[in-house]
Protein backbone atom coordinates (compact mmCIF):
# COMPACT_ATOMS: atom_id res chain seq x y z
CA UNK A 1 0.00 0.00 0.00
CA UNK A 2 2.71 2.56 0.69
CA UNK A 3 4.36 2.21 -2.38
CA UNK A 4 1.16 2.70 -4.22
CA UNK A 5 1.08 6.06 -2.37
CA UNK A 6 4.39 7.25 -3.50
CA UNK A 7 3.60 6.39 -6.83
CA UNK A 8 0.15 8.45 -6.66
CA UNK A 9 2.02 11.25 -5.06
CA UNK A 10 4.98 11.33 -7.25
CA UNK A 11 3.25 12.44 -10.34
CA UNK A 12 1.07 15.09 -8.40
CA UNK A 13 4.67 16.61 -7.55
CA UNK A 14 5.25 16.70 -10.74
CA UNK A 15 2.35 18.11 -12.06
CA UNK A 16 2.70 20.90 -9.50
CA UNK A 17 6.69 21.54 -9.96
CA UNK A 18 7.44 21.16 -13.43
CA UNK A 19 5.02 23.94 -14.56
CA UNK A 20 6.51 25.98 -11.59
CA UNK A 21 10.06 25.49 -12.80
CA UNK A 22 8.88 26.03 -16.01
CA UNK A 23 7.42 29.87 -15.65
CA UNK A 24 10.91 31.31 -14.51
CA UNK A 25 12.88 31.27 -18.00
CA UNK A 26 9.59 31.97 -20.27
CA UNK A 27 8.23 35.27 -17.49
CA UNK A 28 8.73 38.71 -19.07
CA UNK A 29 12.43 40.33 -18.21
CA UNK A 30 11.83 42.80 -15.27
CA UNK A 31 12.38 46.53 -16.62
CA UNK A 32 14.41 48.46 -15.51
CA UNK A 33 13.24 52.10 -13.20
CA UNK A 34 15.57 54.87 -13.95
CA UNK A 35 16.21 57.98 -11.55
CA UNK A 36 16.88 60.67 -13.93
CA UNK A 37 18.75 63.71 -12.89
CA UNK A 38 16.24 67.37 -13.06
CA UNK A 39 17.44 69.18 -16.16
CA UNK A 40 14.55 71.65 -15.88
CA UNK A 41 16.91 74.19 -16.13
CA UNK A 42 17.71 74.42 -19.37
CA UNK A 43 21.62 75.11 -18.64
CA UNK A 44 22.03 71.88 -16.63
CA UNK A 45 20.12 70.37 -19.80
CA UNK A 46 22.59 71.78 -21.90
CA UNK A 47 25.64 70.68 -19.44
CA UNK A 48 24.60 67.42 -19.38
CA UNK A 49 23.42 66.76 -23.61
CA UNK A 50 26.31 65.42 -25.54
CA UNK A 51 24.32 67.83 -28.49
CA UNK A 52 22.24 70.04 -28.55
CA UNK A 53 20.17 71.08 -32.26
CA UNK A 54 17.53 73.29 -33.24
CA UNK A 55 15.36 71.17 -35.70
CA UNK A 56 11.82 70.07 -36.39
CA UNK A 57 10.96 66.87 -35.91
CA UNK A 58 8.26 64.46 -37.54
CA UNK A 59 5.67 61.68 -36.36
CA UNK A 60 7.31 58.58 -35.17
CA UNK A 61 8.59 56.42 -37.97
CA UNK A 62 9.32 53.30 -35.62
CA UNK A 63 10.98 52.19 -32.70
CA UNK A 64 14.31 50.64 -30.61
CA UNK A 65 15.12 49.30 -27.22
CA UNK A 66 14.95 51.03 -24.68
CA UNK A 67 15.53 49.90 -20.78
CA UNK A 68 13.66 47.12 -22.06
CA UNK A 69 10.71 49.33 -23.34
CA UNK A 70 9.85 50.31 -27.19
CA UNK A 71 10.75 53.93 -27.60
CA UNK A 72 9.65 55.85 -30.42
CA UNK A 73 11.65 57.47 -33.15
CA UNK A 74 11.64 60.57 -35.15
CA UNK A 75 13.28 61.61 -37.98
CA UNK A 76 15.03 65.28 -36.81
CA UNK A 77 15.48 67.39 -39.44
CA UNK A 78 18.77 69.87 -38.06
CA UNK A 79 19.04 73.26 -38.75
CA UNK A 80 21.15 74.19 -36.43
CA UNK A 81 24.06 72.37 -33.95
CA UNK A 82 24.35 74.80 -31.13
CA UNK A 83 26.90 71.44 -29.29
CA UNK A 84 28.26 68.73 -30.04
CA UNK A 85 29.16 67.26 -33.50
CA UNK A 86 26.22 65.96 -36.15
CA UNK A 87 27.32 65.65 -40.01
CA UNK A 88 23.85 64.89 -41.06
CA UNK A 89 20.88 67.25 -41.23
CA UNK A 90 18.00 64.63 -40.62
CA UNK A 91 18.62 62.11 -37.81
CA UNK A 92 16.95 59.76 -36.24
CA UNK A 93 15.81 60.34 -32.18
CA UNK A 94 14.61 58.11 -30.14
CA UNK A 95 12.22 59.84 -26.95
CA UNK A 96 13.60 58.26 -23.81
CA UNK A 97 10.97 56.23 -22.26
CA UNK A 98 9.77 57.23 -18.64
CA UNK A 99 10.20 53.90 -16.52
CA UNK A 100 8.19 51.86 -13.77
CA UNK A 101 4.68 53.62 -15.15
CA UNK A 102 3.62 50.11 -16.06
CA UNK A 103 1.92 50.09 -19.46
CA UNK A 104 1.95 53.57 -20.44
CA UNK A 105 6.10 54.91 -21.98
CA UNK A 106 5.52 58.67 -22.58
CA UNK A 107 2.17 59.44 -19.52
CA UNK A 108 2.61 63.15 -20.15
CA UNK A 109 2.81 62.49 -24.11
CA UNK A 110 5.54 62.06 -26.35
CA UNK A 111 8.26 65.22 -26.01
CA UNK A 112 9.58 65.04 -29.26
CA UNK A 113 6.07 64.83 -30.79
CA UNK A 114 5.61 68.15 -31.21
CA UNK A 115 5.15 70.86 -34.40
CA UNK A 116 7.71 73.88 -35.16
CA UNK A 117 11.06 74.22 -34.37
CA UNK A 118 12.32 73.40 -31.31
CA UNK A 119 15.68 73.13 -29.33
CA UNK A 120 16.65 69.61 -28.44
CA UNK A 121 19.19 68.09 -25.18
CA UNK A 122 20.33 64.75 -27.11
CA UNK A 123 22.77 61.80 -25.67
CA UNK A 124 25.03 60.21 -28.41
CA UNK A 125 23.98 57.17 -29.54
CA UNK A 126 24.83 53.75 -28.05
CA UNK A 127 24.21 51.96 -31.56
CA UNK A 128 26.36 54.30 -33.30
CA UNK A 129 23.32 55.46 -35.68
CA UNK A 130 19.88 56.85 -33.22
CA UNK A 131 20.72 59.34 -31.12
CA UNK A 132 18.25 59.95 -28.04
CA UNK A 133 17.14 62.66 -25.42
CA UNK A 134 18.77 62.90 -22.31
CA UNK A 135 15.72 61.80 -19.94
CA UNK A 136 12.20 61.42 -20.88
CA UNK A 137 11.33 64.72 -19.56
CA UNK A 138 9.39 67.36 -21.64
CA UNK A 139 12.00 69.94 -20.67
CA UNK A 140 14.63 67.83 -23.10
CA UNK A 141 12.41 69.38 -26.04
CA UNK A 142 11.77 73.11 -25.98
CA UNK A 143 10.04 75.84 -28.48
CA UNK A 144 12.57 77.92 -30.55
CA UNK A 145 11.43 81.54 -29.11
CA UNK A 146 10.29 83.67 -31.65
CA UNK A 147 13.41 85.95 -31.19
CA UNK A 148 15.56 82.69 -31.93
CA UNK A 149 17.64 83.58 -28.36
CA UNK A 150 19.34 80.15 -26.82
CA UNK A 151 16.97 80.04 -22.96
CA UNK A 152 20.74 79.01 -21.82
CA UNK A 153 24.56 80.12 -21.91
CA UNK A 154 26.55 78.24 -24.68
CA UNK A 155 29.86 79.09 -22.66
CA UNK A 156 31.71 76.76 -20.47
Amino acid sequence: MKARRGTVLLPFVLLVAVPAGCAGPLAPEPKSCVSWIDDSDPDVAYQEADAVVVGTTGPATGSIEMFRIDAAVHQLAVTEVVKGYLDEVSVPVASTPVTCTGSTTYPEGDPLDVEGAVIVFLSAPDDGATWSLITPQHTNVLPLPADGRLPFETGG
